[in-house]
């Protein structure tokens, strides 16, 4: 019998090596992944999947915006749809305006991917959604 899947997760990031990482580690523990390279393609996957979607993963930095005004376009199409910000540096300023973001959780790049998965866990236990259809997963 097949395992019940954990969730549905948008990746967005950059890096395709991270990108794929990311997507990898995720799905070999359950969780259904579409990922999205910018911001841009990431709000159409928002539009195309956002009430089936858990969480977004996003890298803090993305290459065509800010990830707040990255953010701000999710919640105008999921409000209540949380976001876990990835960034390989911060300083306190960052960190305290993210936070302050409803529902989103940021921290440094993961050194491992333990750190990744424990994070998506903790937000999908404190952020738990309505059941849903689960989405097919994208490369």
């Amino acid at each position: 019998m097949k395992a019940k899947p954990r969730g549905n997760i948008l990746v967005v990031n950059g890096y395709e090596a991270s990108r794929n990482l990311y997507r990898l580690v995720l799905e070999r523990n359950g969780y259904h992944v579409v990922t999205a390279m910018e911001g841009d393609s990431a709000i159409r996957q928002v539009a195309q999947h956002g009430p089936d979607l858990d969480l977004v993963v996003t890298e803090f930095l993305l290459h065509d915006q800010e990830c707040e005004a990255f953010i701000n376009q999710v919640r105008a199409l999921q409000a209540d749809l949380p976001c876990l910000g990835i960034a390989r540096s911060w300083d306190e300023h960052i960190r305290e305006r993210f936070t302050k973001i409803p529902r989103c959780s940021l921290i440094l790049t993961p050194n491992s991917i333990y750190e990744l998965l424990d994070q998506v866990e903790s937000i999908l236990e404190i952020y738990p959604r309505r059941p849903r259809a689960y989405i097919s997963p994208t490369v």
